[in-house]
């Protein structure tokens, strides 16, 4: 295959995912070993290596491969992302834009005339619309907050739409889909509104195991993906004030009163587990250690003794870790 053609072999839908990989900077890293020889790694829910192998032209394409699970055909859209990438960088193909003339034409334009230009776009190209509000929307209030949970939440019902399954490929796409309002959601600021749109997110996520057996790993990567971000977040502020950490706690343990969590326990447990590093201050952790004993008993009515001992051992660290 000639990269300078690529186009017209790959099927468009991947094709268009895979220009939108590109487009959000989904490559993150790039290994030249020789003007031949390229390896990708592309951030999805979970990162894949793309590998590319060129014959003597550079131009044709004699090897490639990506270790995702996609095989219903013969590219992926990390593969797509990775040629489109090649393209540019080597010349072949303007894909972007000149990012300096851009902004210098940008700059010269009044407020009423960037809405006017932002609107035509929009309606001109209908699918950059949600992106446009919500990349650049502040989510800081109520109802920006309330419209990033529904967006979420759509996104799940679109692609569910009244379907009792979803094949592993669909639901690698959801994932995708997903983690990018869970990236927009870095933008909240409030550290208590952050952490009770995180856990909205866990719990709706959660809910997707019900229709399916995700064979790949997709939600359960998705689900890690979310953890690491709260501990992300806990991380850059380590001088929380004891009652908002307690309040953050609070919001844990209505989020876990979700029935879900009785049926996936394990998933209680994890994210439990995710503020045991977190707790100095005694208001927090002591409202940490109940929600613990809640978990606890519950486990014991209902004979759990796996989960029940590792809700004690995450208990023991805490009393040992902060109070021994």
């Amino acid at each position: 295959m000639k990269l300078t053609a690529f186009e017209t072999e790959i099927d468009p839908v991947i094709l268009e995912r895979g220009l939108d990989y590109f487009k959000r900077d989904k490559i993150i890293d790039v290994q030249k070993e020789d003007d031949r020889h390229y390896t990708f790694t592309v951030e999805g829910t979970k990162p894949y290596t793309v590998t590319v192998t060129f014959a003597e032209d550079r131009n044709t394409i004699t090897h490639t491969h990506c270790d995702c699970p996609y095989d219903k055909g013969p590219f992926c859209k990390h593969q797509a992302a990775t040629f489109y990438h090649l393209s540019v960088s080597l010349g072949l193909k303007g894909v972007g834009v000149n990012d300096t003339n851009l902004r210098l034409s940008l700059s010269r334009l009044y407020k009423n005339e960037l809405i006017e230009l932002l609107v035509e776009m929009a309606v001109k190209y209908p699918s950059e619309q949600e992106y446009l509000l919500m990349k650049h929307a502040k989510y800081r209030l109520y109802p920006d907050l309330r419209y990033l949970k529904m967006t979420f939440v759509e996104k799940i019902e679109f692609y569910l739409n009244g379907r009792e399954d979803l094949n592993s490929y669909t639901l690698m796409d959801v994932t995708d889909d997903l983690a990018q309002v869970v990236d927009i959601a870095r933008e909240i600021d409030e550290l208590v509104l952050f952490f009770n749109t995180q856990l909205f997110f866990y719990t709706e996520v959660l809910m997707i195991k019900e229709y399916t057996q995700d064979q790949f790993g997709s939600i359960d990567a998705l689900l890690t993906y979310i953890l690491l971000e709260m501990q992300q977040r806990l991380d850059q502020n380590p001088f929380i004030s004891p009652v908002k950490k307690a309040n953050i706690i609070i919001t844990l343990e209505l989020t876990l009163d979700h029935k879900l969590y009785d049926k996936y326990i394990q998933k209680s447990v994890q994210l439990i587990a995710a503020f045991k590093d977190y707790l100095e201050e005694e208001l927090p952790r002591r409202k940490y250690i109940a929600l613990i004993k809640k978990k606890m008993d519950i486990c014991k009515q209902r004979g759990d003794h796996v989960n029940f001992n590792e809700f004690e051992q995450l208990k023991q660290y805490v009393e040992r870790w902060y109070e021994g």
